[in-house]
């Protein structure tokens, strides 16, 4: 028998004799709370007893995708009509629908019997999408209620729907695009009310929700918001860095907002620069703040069993127990919800750096605040190289890549970019980086970006020398300082070639030449006002212990002798081959100005010894003349030293004193080091094979005088009213006689524990 056919005993039914008892009626699932069933009628009313003369009544079609369809329409139509009678009630004063209205979206009764279901939420979502242009502001309070809810922590289908009303909601109303951005740019932050809201939201799937997911939501709002309105990007900027975590927040607030700020640049372009900018600022007021040398740092987390673990934040479930390890109370008159703080910290007046000096350094928070950098320094690095990349990497299971990541761009809008970002990173310097003399690692941003095309060297080099040399019009402290960035960066940088080497060279050799002529023969001169020359040729001497191969314009067989150690003295050999611009060196050692007293000891040091082994320049007799000198001087200054007045002292508070400035000093931050060390020059690599037990340029004996002679040093500094100090080159200090030169002149430090003078005033 055919069960389909129209004759067949399936298609009949026993007649109906009675109503159905109650065990056998249909429930009603859906909860009293809903106002669409409270005012729904009900169908069982309808329910007639059938007499037996109905047996042949017309079979009941069976129910049809046309027929859940229909009720789905009725259902809407029931949700919209409510929602529209409830908005014009209240427009007229009854308040009842509409408070009712809005007592759906109390994200505290969310799941709860009295609460309405994500079912019931995405048909009320879905009745105001339709409605939305008839918002007044009467009926902020229902708005206000839907931003409100914890959208991103339900599931996939409201958060389409939720994401689609908002785009019509701020299409049509404005004036709501402010509250819109303010929620999302909240929500990019590392949040901690997560486990709260999850309580009665009843799970979707077997896996946890992450919280790289909710933040996928809201990149995913902001992307659909920023098709719909072009203008975007000038409320939402603002609104970012409004919530920019305070830095002493945990490492894991940091991380947090800054991958999602950097994500944010991918696909908003326009906000690329600003971005890039903010984030650099914050990791200069973190570096500052890093004072010591992190071989300390090191101890202390060796003495405290500390381990670095590079943790993703966004794999956590967010239900997961918060980071509560690291420090994150604010400072005294700090907004830590705020940004204010930008460039606050990039230096502090002299009583404040002095007051630093004489505290013992928080070695715990320094750590603390070097993870921070090392994973802010990490994050920008990883940005930058997914523009270099030919394709993005593959990512690792389990993990997400931003949509609109630049790897997937051609290879002309991928230099177009990568142009576009140097310039912001060299905007970024020129105003705050160069001035900020305690940054110590955050410059190497430039330092590695500029490996990627060798016209960035250029662009990079012209910048320093044009700052150093050309430019008269800048304060002496900037000019200085560029000049410490010449030589650190061409001696360290492995993307420096020789030809800009060479360049880089023959202006400084111009400047320094031109210099030394214009000072009268028997001038008496004062260190203090020439401040920029010593920094020009401090920078020349690191340059050539460094680069002297690139120099030296002999045959391959002179530099192989060199390379195995077989030195031999002084003017047994023929002579060398130098280059041209090289031979006013030999002018400004005999000058009056005498740099090689006055220039880094660590520095002069190295110099005298590498132009001796390598046959350039015979400099002991120099050294050894500054030496009495500075005995014979000591003796005088202590004569009058008691004499001294308070006047003397206010006058030092005009004087800026620079400490020895070596930018790209060894980079010491673990995770992002990965990236430094394969175009960074270590010392060893380049340092000269010989023995060092016989230096002639180490001094002896004159160690008890050398605290007397640096006070001595900063006094006749401080009589000046003008000037940069900088300090003299003591041959007998103890710190350097102690050790080795290669291992003194590795680890120049250009922010000491307690600097013995202030380093910057911005």
């Amino acid at each position: 028998m055919n069960p389909h056919s129209v004759r067949s005993q399936y298609n009949q039914r026993p007649p109906r004799t009675g109503s159905l008892p109650p065990s056998s009626r249909p429930m009603n699932i859906h909860k009293p709370s809903d106002p669409i069933l409270l005012n729904k009628p009900s169908k069982e009313t309808n329910d007639v007893p059938l007499k037996s003369k109905d047996v042949n009544i017309p079979t009941r079609p069976i129910a049809s995708n046309s027929r859940i369809r229909r009720d789905s329409g009725y259902r809407k139509d029931m949700y919209l009509a409510f929602v529209h009678n409830a908005m014009q009630q209240k427009l007229k004063g009854a308040t009842e629908p509409f408070d009712e209205l809005v007592s759906q979206f109390d994200s505290r009764k969310l799941g709860t019997d009295d609460g309405a279901t994500i079912s019931q939420l995405r048909s009320w979502i879905s009745a105001l999408s339709h409605v939305v242009s008839q918002l007044e502001p009467a009926h902020s309070t229902l708005v206000d209620a839907i931003l409100g809810i914890p959208w991103t922590l339900l599931d996939a289908a409201f958060v389409k729907s939720y994401i689609s009303f908002i785009g019509m909601l701020v299409s049509a109303r404005p004036e709501y695009l402010v509250p819109v951005l303010t929620r999302t740019a909240q929500g990019l932050t590392h949040q901690s009310g997560f486990k709260s809201l999850l309580t009665n939201i009843p799970e979707s799937s077997t896996n946890p929700l992450t919280r790289g997911t909710v933040y996928d939501r809201h990149h995913s709002l902001l992307q659909h918001l920023l098709s719909l309105i072009p203008t975007l990007p000038s409320s939402l900027q603002p609104l970012l860095i409004r919530n920019f975590p305070h830095k002493r927040l945990p490492k894991s607030s940091q991380v947090t907002f800054i991958r999602n700020l950097l994500r944010i640049a991918d696909y908003c372009p326009s906000l690329s620069d600003k971005i890039i900018g903010t984030i650099v600022e914050r990791a200069i007021q973190i570096d500052v703040e890093i004072q010591i040398d992190l071989d300390e740092l090191e101890e202390f987390q060796a003495e405290n069993n500390a381990e670095i673990i590079d943790m993703d934040p966004f794999e956590n479930p967010v239900d997961a127990p918060d980071d509560d390890d690291e420090d994150s109370e604010g400072e005294d008159g700090e907004d830590e919800t705020g940004f204010s703080d930008i460039s606050s910290d990039a230096g502090e007046s002299t009583g404040d750096v002095q007051d630093m000096a004489e505290q013992p350094p928080d070695v715990a928070h320094i750590s603390s605040m070097a993870q921070k950098l090392d994973a802010i320094l990490k994050l920008l690095l990883q940005h930058f190289e997914e523009i270099r990349l030919p394709r993005p990497p593959t990512p690792p299971e389990g993990s997400r890549t931003p949509s609109g990541m630049p790897g997937f761009l051609p290879p002309e809008e991928r230099h177009e970019i990568r142009v576009r970002q140097f310039y912001t990173l060299l905007s970024i310097f020129d105003s705050t980086i160069i001035k900020t003399l305690k940054s110590r690692y955050t410059q190497f941003l430039l330092f590695w970006f500029t490996s990627l095309d060798p016209q960035f060297v250029d662009l990079f080099e012209g910048l320093l020398v044009s700052k150093a040399l050309v430019e008269e019009a800048q304060p002496a402290i900037i000019r200085v300082a560029a000049a410490s960035y010449i030589g650190s960066f061409v001696s360290r940088s492995t993307c420096v070639d020789q030809q800009s080497a060479r360049q880089v060279v023959h202006y400084l050799c111009l400047f320094l030449g031109d210099y030394a002529r214009s000072i009268p023969p028997g001038t008496q001169i004062n260190p203090a006002q020439h401040g920029v020359f010593y920094a020009v040729a401090q920078s020349l001497f690191l340059i050539f212990c460094f680069r002297w191969r690139d120099f030296h314009v002999g045959d391959a067989k002179d530099d192989l002798e060199f390379e195995l150690g077989f030195e031999q003295s002084f003017g047994d050999s023929k002579p060398k081959a130098w280059i041209s611009d090289l031979d006013v060196v030999q002018q400004i050692v005999h000058s009056p100005l005498n740099p090689l007293k006055f220039c880094s000891v660590n520095v002069v040091k190295q110099f005298a010894r590498v132009a001796n082994k390598t046959g350039f320049l015979y400099v002991h007799p120099i050294l050894e003349m500054n030496k009495r000198m500075e005995y014979s001087t000591l003796q005088s200054r202590q004569a009058v030293s008691t004499k001294r007045t308070a006047v003397v002292n206010a006058q030092a508070l005009s004087t800026t004193d620079l400490n020895t400035f070596f930018p790209f000093d060894p980079f010491h931050l673990p995770l992002s080091r990965s990236y430094i060390e394969p175009i960074y020059r270590e010392w060893q690599s380049v340092e000269l094979q010989g023995s060092d037990d016989e230096d002639e340029y180490d001094d002896e004996g004159d160690d008890d005088d050398d605290e007397a002679d640096q006070d001595e040093d900063e006094d006749d500094a401080r009589t000046e009213t003008e000037g940069i100090h900088i300090r003299r080159a003591s041959p007998g200090s103890k710190d350097d006689v102690d050790e080795g030169l290669g291992r003194s002149f590795e680890g120049m430090s250009i922010s000491p524990v307690r600097p013995p003078w202030p380093t910057s005033s911005f």
